[in-house]
């Protein structure tokens, strides 16, 4: 599984380094960290939820963060926008794990 990550709008002010997508190869992760992101992808039905129900979720308020997350697999690829407050308790996780894979890649000076 491929994840690509990106803070579409930082908020309250631009950031070029937190809007700068990350790609998350899990095979490249250790295990425990790929089955994480793996279970909540899974839990969060990304790519077996229809297109439309999707949509709904990008419904940003002003100044909100927006995120992008594209997840391939398989031959399979989805990609969904997401907009603060992110009401759906599991793709909040899956989101806020990602930021946090994403930082720690950075703090280490991987893109």
């Amino acid at each position: 599984m491929r994840i690509t990550f990106a803070m579409s709008s930082t908020g309250l002010f631009y950031s070029p380094g937190l809007a700068e997508p990350a790609v998350l190869d899990l095979a490249a992760l250790p295990q425990a960290e790929a089955a994480r992101i793996a279970a909540l992808v899974r839990d969060a039905h990304l790519l077996d939820r229809p297109a439309a129900a999707l949509e709904s979720l990008a419904r940003p308020t002003p100044d909100a963060r927006s995120f992008t997350v594209t997840v391939e697999q398989d031959g399979r690829s989805r990609t969904l926008e997401l907009a603060e407050p992110i009401a759906d308790p599991t793709l909040r996780d899956l989101v806020r794990c990602l930021q946090d894979q994403v930082r720690a890649r950075r703090a280490k000076g991987r893109p």
